[in-house]
């Protein structure tokens, strides 16, 4: 079964979360379970997208972050809105060419938002 997991953070960002569904998907892969799984992930602590190997796991993270501009400055808020939409549409490109069996997402994010959005038009296997 092919599992692609979606979720807010995953380590090495701190990700209690994250750590625990990885850790689960370990034992039910140890215990016999025939399991591939992925994970699309976002950040708040790393700027920047990028390609990684947790645990021998393929992670691809999506971050687009704008940083500079004061907190209550209507650019800061724009810029804010921009980078969560940038996210969501990379996000459901990507899951547009993927095969999997079951989409598991957790965390709250412009990725997981859309990665729903997606289970929920394509008719697709979901675990929230």
């Amino acid at each position: 079964m092919k599992v692609h997991i979606v979720c807010s953070k995953f380590p090495p960002e701190y990700a209690g979360a994250g750590l625990r569904i990885h850790n689960t998907y370990r034992r039910l892969a140890a215990a016999g379970a025939a399991l591939r799984w992925k994970v699309l992930t976002n950040s708040v602590e790393f700027p920047g997208n990028a390609s990684y190997s947790h645990d021998n796991v393929p992670v691809e993270r999506i971050a687009c972050r704008f940083h500079g501009l004061q907190e209550s400055d209507w650019r800061q808020r724009l810029a804010q809105a921009w980078s969560i939409w940038l996210e969501a549409v990379q996000t459901l490109l990507r899951l547009a060419g993927r095969r999997y069996d079951l989409l598991h997402v957790f965390g709250m994010s412009a990725s997981t938002a859309a990665a729903i959005l997606w289970a929920r038009l394509t008719n697709a296997a979901l675990v929230i």
